[in-house]
């Protein structure tokens, strides 16, 4: 018997399927659609009236208050400029590292209070809490 090729073989499907692409193009589609409008959106920020159970500040916190006009006490001594940066140097010098509480006038500009955190950043403290007063009844 001699040897014949043989020609019923199917011949392979040179197509490309492009059921999957479809479906990644359209999640993609679907989360650019969602995405898109919460980044695009600018609206006014207006911060929420909350109220927190009060928390008992421990001893060993040390406190740093934004009067109205500007000026900051750390620990009770009306500090000043460079020497806001010195005195919270010495609060992150002591063992263990002390907490900070803040306490700013409702009146004060966000930029003074700005101010203070970032000192505080810089003399490497990272606890750091507001103290506010609680929100009045059917307020």
């Amino acid at each position: 018997m001699i040897d014949e090729p043989v020609h019923d073989a199917p011949e392979p499907i040179a197509t490309l399927n492009t059921t999957p692409l479809v479906d990644v193009m359209l999640v993609l589609l679907i989360i650019f659609l969602i995405t898109v409008p919460v980044v695009a959106t600018q609206a006014p920020v207006r911060l929420p009236h909350a109220t927190a159970s009060p928390v008992e500040e421990a001893r060993d916190s040390v406190s740093v208050v934004v009067h109205r006009d500007g000026r900051v006490s750390v620990a009770g001594a009306e500090v000043a400029g460079p020497a806001l940066s010195a005195a919270l140097q010495e609060v992150a010098g002591r063992q263990p590292v002390p907490p900070v509480h803040v306490r700013a006038d409702a009146e004060v500009p966000y930029a003074a209070v700005g101010r203070v955190l970032a000192a505080c950043r810089r003399a490497g403290l990272s606890r750091i809490g507001f103290i506010t007063q609680p929100a009045e009844p059917g307020a």
